[in-house]
């Protein structure tokens, strides 16, 4: 959201972003996410979050698809 881009992570715990609290609260383990700003007019209103793709990893085909979808 700061950036306003999209982002695939692949790997969470490599990556010094992510707040280990997220899992504490939901109750999950979180391996890989997929984000993307949600944009209007007036700018970025909030993001849309992915995580833990099932069966596979997220793809850029996923990320572009999001991305297309969350402008």
């Amino acid at each position: 959201v700061e950036h306003g881009v999209a982002e695939l992570v692949p790997d969470v715990s490599q990556d010094p972003r992510w707040y280990r609290g997220v899992d504490a609260r939901s109750g999950m383990t979180t391996h890989s996410l997929l984000c993307a700003p949600l944009r209007t007019r007036d700018g970025v209103m909030g993001v849309i979050e992915l995580r833990n793709k099932v069966g596979s990893q997220f793809s850029q085909a996923d990320l572009e698809f999001l991305d297309t979808l969350s402008g």
